[in-house]
């Protein structure tokens, strides 16, 4: 992927704005960037700023996150289906990381979400909250 893709996707991420792209030959959106269209593989692509608005199809708990991540454990992630179409795996805010609540909310979904970016472990990253 062309290092401007991700340097442009991750600047933006600073200033609280989230890119994703759109073929110009399909139509179909990735998120996050990519370098070619996972639909077509056109790599005729527009970066365009992304609703931020999804469902959040199911989610667990990460009790045993990566290295990086160990100070914010525990915490819920989930699979975000994008409204541009993208499903995302990423953080998820305002459901309960305990174990025993998990199949009763699950079992709520799909529930509204919202994208914000936070810093976590020293890198911008984007989450979803349930609003």
């Amino acid at each position: 992927m062309p290092e401007s893709i991700v340097r442009k996707f991750y600047d933006s991420l600073g200033k609280g704005v989230i890119y994703g792209q759109k073929c110009k030959k399909c139509g179909t959106w990735n998120f996050p960037p990519k370098g070619s269209c996972k639909k077509c593989g056109s790599f005729n692509l527009e970066m365009k700023e992304i609703s931020g608005k999804g469902k959040l199809l199911y989610y667990s708990v990460g009790i045993l996150p990566p290295k990086k991540f160990i100070d914010y454990a525990p915490y819920a992630y989930g699979a975000v289906k994008l409204q541009e179409g993208p499903l995302f795996a990423t953080q998820i805010r305002g459901v309960p990381i305990k174990l025993d609540e998990l199949e009763t909310w699950n079992n709520k979904c799909p529930i509204d979400v919202k994208a914000k970016v936070e810093k976590i472990a020293g890198m911008n990253i984007v989450i979803f909250e349930v609003e």
